[in-house]
C-alpha cells in the first residue's frame, strides 16, 4: 500500500472495487484511488488535482464551500476521468453552500465517468444570487464534450436550481444517469429560479426515481432534445408543487417536457400541484420538433389548476395515465387541456382511454400490464432504446370488475415480481407476471386499508359528549412495500367540532415514532404523516397515524358517521395509491 500526502489528504493506491461499469476499453483498469476528505478539508483542491480513477470519500460532518473562479463555483468538474465524489450518506455528509455562491458544484467539459453520490448540498437563505447546487453555463464556448455523468442519492434543498443538465445546441452531453436524489424547497419563481431537475440539450439521459418538493418554477423541466435523443423520464414523485402558491403564473408546470423529442414520460407521479401538473410544450424558439414523445402511467393526483395540458399540435402514444383533480378546482375543463390539434393516442384501441381516470396498469421490471374491459395484458414498450413496440400478450382469466391492478417483490421467490389484482368483490388475487395466470387462492383482506374508527372518549362519561376518533394504515400483506406518506381529510358530520388532536404513542405508531407531521397552529396536527426520507418508509405495518377528539352536538348515533376523503398513500418506490386503484377506505 502506497500512501501519498495530496493537498492534505491521505491518498491510499489500492485495488478498489470499481464503483461504476468499466467503459475505459479493452485490457485490465488501473487500480482506483481513494481519497479520503473531512470537514476542513479543502474539496476544491482535491477535485481540482485528482488523478484518474479516484473516489473521493467524504466523511461525516460538514464541508463548507466558498467561491471560486470567474463563475463563483464552491467546485468544479473539468478534464476528469473516472472520478466519483462520494459521501457518508445523506444525512451524515453535508456540502453547505453560502448565500452568495452561484454554483456549489459546476459541470465543466471533458468530463468521462464522473459520479457525484451519498451526500447533501444544502443551501443559505435568504438566497442572495441564483444558487445552483450542480450546474453549468450554457452557449458556444462553455460545457460541452461531456459523457457518463451519474448523479445518485444526494438530497438538495434551500437553492434556487437543484440539478441542472445543459449546453448549448451544438455541445455534446450525453450518457447521464440523475436517480435516488432528494429535492425540497427550490427557491424562486422567475424563469431560472425554482428548479428541482432542469436539462437542455443533452442524449442518452436517464431522470430516474427522483423525489421534488416543492418547487417555486418547475420540478422536473426537460428543456431541449433532438430526435433521437433517447430520453428517459421514469418514477419521478413530484410534491406540493408551489406549495405556497407564491407563482403569478398558471402554467408553470411542475413536470414539463418542451421543445423535446424521443422522450419517454413513464410513470410519473404529480401529487397536490398547485399550478399546472404536467405539460409537453412545443418550440417556439428553433422550431424543433417534438417527435416520438410517449407518456405511460403517468398521474396526476389532487391537481388545483390544470391537469395535462399538450400543445405541440401532434399525436403522441398514450396509455394508462391518470388525471384527477381536487373537489372543487375551477378548472375542471382544463384536466385534459390539447390545443392546436394535439392529441393523445392509445397505442391500441383494445386501450382506448374513456374518461382519463385510473386505468389499470402496473409495471414490474421493464414489463407494463393493463388491466382492461376484464382482460390482463403485458407488453415490452422499449425492449431498447429506438421505435417503441406495443405488441402484447393477454392472460387467460376474466377479471371483469377488478378494482385495481399492482405489483411488487414477490414473497415466495427472491428477485420475482407478482401482481395483485383487487376483486370485484373485495380482496385481492395474487398473479404470476410471467404467465398472467392466478397463483393461490384469494386473499379476503386488501394490500391496504387506510380506516377511520370513532368510539366515545373517556371524557363522555364526564358528561362531555366527545368522540375519539382513529386514522389507521395497514400494510401488512403488501410484501416488501415501505409507505413513506400517507394524507387524508377528516370529514365530520353536521353539528362535530374539531377540539384536539395528537400523534399515536410510539408503540402504536404506523411509523414506529420515525414519521413527521407537519403541525397546524390549532389543533397540532395536519392530516399527513410522513418519513423524512420518502425512500425509508415503513413496511408490513398496522398501526395509526393520527387520533383526534371532537365534540358533537346533537349527539351522534354510533360513530359510523365520520369518514376519510381526499385520501392518498405513497411508498418509497415513489408509487401513490388512492382509494380508486389499491387503498380501499373504510
Amino acid at each position: 500500500m502506497t500512501v501519498l500526502l495530496f493537498a492534505l489528504v491521505a491518498l491510499v493506491s489500492c485495488g478498489f472495487l470499481d464503483p461504476a461499469p468499466d467503459r475505459s476499453g479493452d485490457g485490465d483498469p488501473p487500480a482506483w484511488i481513494l481519497a479520503e476528505l473531512n470537514p476542513g478539508d479543502d474539496l476544491h483542491q482535491a477535485i481540482l488535482e485528482a488523478a484518474d480513477r479516484t473516489i473521493i470519500a467524504l466523511g461525516p460532518g460538514t464541508f463548507v464551500m466558498t467561491g471560486h473562479g470567474s463563475w463563483d463555483y464552491g467546485a468544479i468538474l473539468q478534464d476528469k476521468t473516472d472520478l466519483v465524489v462520494r459521501g457518508a450518506g445523506r444525512e451524515e455528509t453535508i456540502v453547505s453552500l453560502p448565500a452568495d455562491l452561484d454554483f456549489g458544484f459546476y459541470i465543466e467539459s471533458r468530463l468521462r465517468n464522473v459520479t457525484l453520490e451519498g451526500f447533501s448540498i444544502v443551501g443559505t437563505l435568504p438566497l442572495a444570487v441564483n444558487t445552483h447546487a450542480i450546474g453549468n453555463y450554457t452557449g458556444p464556448g462553455y460545457t460541452s464534450d461531456v459523457s457518463g455523468l451519474t448523479i445518485r442519492n444526494l438530497a438538495i434543498r434551500d437553492v434556487a436550481v437543484g440539478i441542472s443538465l445543459a449546453t448549448w445546441t451544438e455541445g455534446s452531453y450525453g450518457d447521464v444517469l440523475v436517480t435516488g436524489n432528494i429535492l425540497e424547497h427550490l427557491i424562486g419563481t422567475e424563469s431560472g429560479w425554482g428548479y428541482g431537475i432542469h436539462a437542455d440539450n443533452p442524449s442518452g439521459v436517464r431522470i430516474v426515481g427522483n423525489y421534488i418538493r416543492n418547487a417555486g418554477r418547475h420540478g422536473l423541466y426537460f428543456g431541449r432534445s433532438r430526435v433521437g435523443a433517447d430520453i428517459l423520464i421514469d418514477g419521478n414523485f413530484v410534491y406540493e408543487h408551489d406549495r405556497d402558491a407564491l407563482n403569478p403564473l398558471r402554467v408553470a408546470s411542475a413536470l414539463v417536457c418542451a421543445r423535446s423529442s424521443d422522450v419517454r414520460l413513464f410513470f410519473n407521479t404529480v401529487l397536490d400541484p398547485v399550478p399546472y401538473a404536467m405539460s409537453v410544450e412545443p418550440d417556439e424558439t428553433y422550431g424543433w420538433p417534438t417527435e416520438d414523445v410517449v407518456l405511460v402511467g403517468n398521474r396526476i393526483l389532487g391537481a388545483r389548476d390544470g391537469g395535462l395540458w399538450i400543445y405541440t399540435g401532434e399525436a403522441h402514444a398514450a396509455l394508462g395515465n391518470t388525471v384527477v383533480q381536487r373537489d372543487g378546482n375551477p378548472f375542471s375543463d382544463y384536466r385534459y387541456e390539447l390545443t392546436d390539434g394535439s392529441a393523445l393516442v392509445p397505442p391500441d384501441p383494445r386501450w382506448a382511454d374513456d374518461d382519463g381516470v385510473f386505468d389499470h396498469i402496473a409495471r414490474w421490471g421493464a414489463d407494463v400490464f393493463v388491466l382492461k374491459n376484464g382482460v390482463l395484458d403485458r407488453l415490452r414498450p422499449f425492449p431498447d432504446a429506438g421505435e417503441a413496440d406495443w405488441s402484447y400478450v393477454s392472460g387467460p382469466e376474466d377479471w371483469s370488475g377488478a378494482r385495481y391492478l399492482r405489483a411488487g417483490p414477490s414473497p415466495e421467490s427472491a428477485g420475482a415480481g407478482v401482481l395483485y389484482i383487487g376483486l370485484a368483490g373485495g380482496g385481492f388475487q395474487r398473479v404470476d407476471p410471467a404467465t398472467l395466470v392466478s397463483v393461490g387462492v384469494p386473499v379476503s383482506e386488501d394490500l391496504l386499508v387506510l380506516e377511520v374508527k370513532a368510539t366515545e372518549s373517556a371524557r363522555t362519561a364526564a358528561g362531555v359528549t366527545e368522540w375519539k376518533v382513529d386514522v389507521r394504515l395497514d400494510s401488512t400483506r403488501f410484501y416488501g412495500k415501505k409507505i413513506f406518506l400517507a394524507e387524508w381529510d377528516l370529514v365530520l358530520p353536521p353539528g362535530a367540532e374539531l377540539v384536539g388532536s395528537g400523534l399515536p404513542p410510539p408503540d402504536a405508531d404506523f411509523f414506529g415514532g420515525a414519521g413527521e407531521s407537519e403541525v397546524d397552529a390549532l389543533l397540532g396536527l395536519s392530516n399527513r404523516r410522513m418519513t423524512k426520507d420518502p425512500f425509508r418508509g415503513a413496511s408490513a405495518r398496522n398501526g395509526l397515524l393520527a387520533t383526534y377528539l371532537v365534540s358533537a352536538d346533537p349527539p351522534l348515533a354510533d360513530g359510523s358517521e365520520f369518514r376519510l376523503d381526499r385520501c392518498v398513500v405513497a411508498d418509497s418506490d415513489l408509487q401513490a395509491y388512492t382509494p380508486a386503484d389499491g387503498l380501499p377506505v373504510r
